[in-house]
Parts: structure tokens; sequence; C-alpha cells
């Protein structure tokens, strides 16, 4: 049992670390905006491809932070209804979000597979005038977002049934 947790504390620690990265992701992608925003406003000019990069920088960006945001369950819940109800109905709650959040993430994560594949052996690039922009290490970042969702979905479903109400409650990682 010991090194289950020492597994999913490593885990966790990795997914915060995951986080900070797309946090510098999505500063990244912001600092590019106010530059493309500045260069349109004052000099008639353009970043180019910065549209490209921008949309694809945030989904890489988001779902690099996901499994952290999973990890804590994080995930906005309707807390009018959930503070005013019963024990059991908490559970009920919390028990039908993690199985939810399981569901999803596993399609997510199957449905990835084949255009993170065809991303890699295709070559695709996104474009805008003159810059391409390989898609295969947004996909992977995608693939690999969903996937460690699922596997925190799971882990938080675990404790949930195991705990009882409020175990989806962790510790901060």
């Amino acid at each position: 049992m010991n090194v289950i947790k020492k597994i999913d504390q490593v885990l966790a620690a990795f997914s915060k670390g995951l986080c900070f990265l797309g946090a510098v992701v999505i500063l990244f992608q912001m600092g590019m905006i106010v530059v493309d925003v500045c260069l349109r406003a004052f000099f008639h000019s353009t970043v180019v491809g910065a549209s490209v990069i921008a949309r694809n920088t945030l989904i890489a960006g988001v779902f690099l932070g996901l499994p952290y945001v999973t990890f804590k369950s994080s995930h906005t819940r309707a807390e009018v209804f959930y503070t005013n109800a019963r024990p059991t109905v908490k559970f009920a709650m919390d028990v039908l979000a993690e199985v939810f959040g399981v569901v999803v993430f596993a399609l997510m994560s199957y449905s990835l597979v084949n255009p993170t594949v065809k991303a890699f052996t295709s070559g695709q690039f996104d474009s805008e005038a003159t810059m391409l922009m390989p898609m295969w290490p947004i996909y992977t970042c995608v693939l690999f977002g969903a996937v460690f969702s699922t596997y925190a979905a799971v882990r938080c479903l675990v404790l949930t049934l195991a705990g009882g109400t409020g175990a989806y409650q962790t510790k901060e990682v």
C-alpha cells in the first residue's frame, strides 16, 4: 500500500508541474497576443501566425493543467445545491460527478488517439499565411492531458467510494 501511495504522490506532484508548464504556455500566449495587438494598433503590422499559435497554445496549456485540477477535484460544481444537501445526497453527487469525469475523460482519450497518430505520421500542420505550425505537439499535449485526467478521475472516484462523503477533498498536492 505504501508503494501505491508513493506512486500517487509522485503523479500528483507531476500533475502540479504540468499545471505550471501549462500556465507558462498560456503566459507566453498572452504575451504574444499583447505584442500582436500593439503591433496592429501602433504600427499597422502583425506577428505572422499569431492566431494559429494563440489558438493552439491555449488548447495545450489548458490540457496540461487539467490533470492537476482533476487531482484536486477542483472542477466547478453547483455549490448552492451541494452545501444545502444531506450527506447521502452529497455522496451521490460526488460519485456521479466522478463517474461522469471518468467517462468523459476516457472517451476524450479514446477519440484523440487516431488524430494524434495521424498528426505524427502525416506531418499535419496548421497554417496562416507563411506560418506553419506542426500539430503533433498540440495533439500530444491534449492526449496526455486527457489520459492523465482519466487516471486522476478514477483516483478521485476510488477515494470518494472508499472514504464516503467529502473524500473528493484531498489534501494539497
